[in-house]
């Protein structure tokens, strides 16, 4: 189950998914209300409405500024094969993208992907339109220095709380991100950034700190989940497959994770499903997803 490492009284409702998803339509509907104004209105309607949706993610949100120097410090320190969550090959990544079916020439995102081999194993594949967005200017670096001068990637220094896409993908793949949420406003925040990212069929990879994993990373609070938790929050997709990684760090500590990969319904049988769902039984596939 979802075991958010925070104290109690602050995250004593968490556990309830029902008003994170409100929160979601609401962001929702926000954006795009936001997208159609006028600059001069945007600018106005974002500081009076900030308050009441992103401004209420206190933990890190509220420290976004910070971010990218705590990660920077953190490559810069133990650099791109010392931090904890090295991986010398992203086997489990590259299984599920496997199968998910993912095509070559498909635009694919890999989001806080900063220094991971990733991004080098999908050009070595034939993956042709790779995106990777990091907060931290120094693990893009990193990567980029690493692969060859005729390789194109897409480097995105960005922080995802405040990033705004600016095109779709086919997939979206986040390891170790969204465990680093640790409020609904935050969660909220971030689903409806992937699913304006995605694109009408893309496919998500998230992976996260197993409900049995550490309560902290880096220094900070992280959320911990099982794949049922994972599942909840992604209505609208289908599970295609959920997995435990037992992750080693390179001082041999041993992390589980949790990992899920799942497709974007199309818009029709997720209409139809949630008409099923108020006039009767739920059908298999959308009893799943909720």
């Amino acid at each position: 189950m979802l075991t958010p490492a925070c104290p109690a009284p602050r995250c004593s409702a968490d556990r309830s998914e029902a008003p994170g998803e409100l929160t979601v339509r609401t962001i929702e509907r926000r954006w795009r209300t936001r997208k159609a104004m006028p600059e001069g209105r945007r600018h106005m309607a974002d500081r009076s409405s900030t308050a009441q949706t992103l401004d209420a993610m206190p933990s890190r949100s509220a420290d976004v500024d910070k971010q990218p120097q705590h990660w920077d410090r953190r490559y810069s320190g133990a650099g791109a094969t010392g931090v904890s969550w090295y991986q010398p090959e992203p086997a489990m990544s590259l299984t599920l993208i496997d199968r998910l079916r993912v095509a070559k020439e498909a635009p694919v995102i890999d989001v806080g992907g900063g220094a991971s081999l990733l991004v080098d194993r999908l050009v070595g594949r034939g993956y042709t339109d790779l995106t990777v967005l990091d907060v931290s200017s120094t693990a893009l670096e990193i990567a980029r220095r690493r692969l060859d001068d005729t390789v194109h990637v897409r480097w995105l220094h960005e922080n995802l709380m405040t990033w705004e896409p600016q095109r779709r993908y086919a997939l979206w793949h986040d390891r170790a991100v969204f465990h680093f949420l640790t409020n609904a406003g935050e969660r909220a925040r971030y689903l409806t950034t992937m699913r304006h990212a995605l694109s009408d069929s893309g496919s998500v990879i998230i992976a996260t700190f197993a409900s049995d994993g550490p309560e902290r990373c880096s220094g900070l609070p992280v959320a911990r989940y099982d794949a049922a938790d994972l599942e909840r929050l992604l209505d609208g997709f289908t599970v295609v497959e959920s997995s435990r990684e037992e992750h080693v760090t390179p001082d041999g500590t041993v992390q589980p994770f949790t990992w899920v990969a799942a497709h974007r319904l199309p818009v029709a049988e997720v209409r139809a499903a949630a008409q099923g769902s108020s006039t009767g039984p739920r059908p298999p596939a959308f009893r799943k997803l909720i």
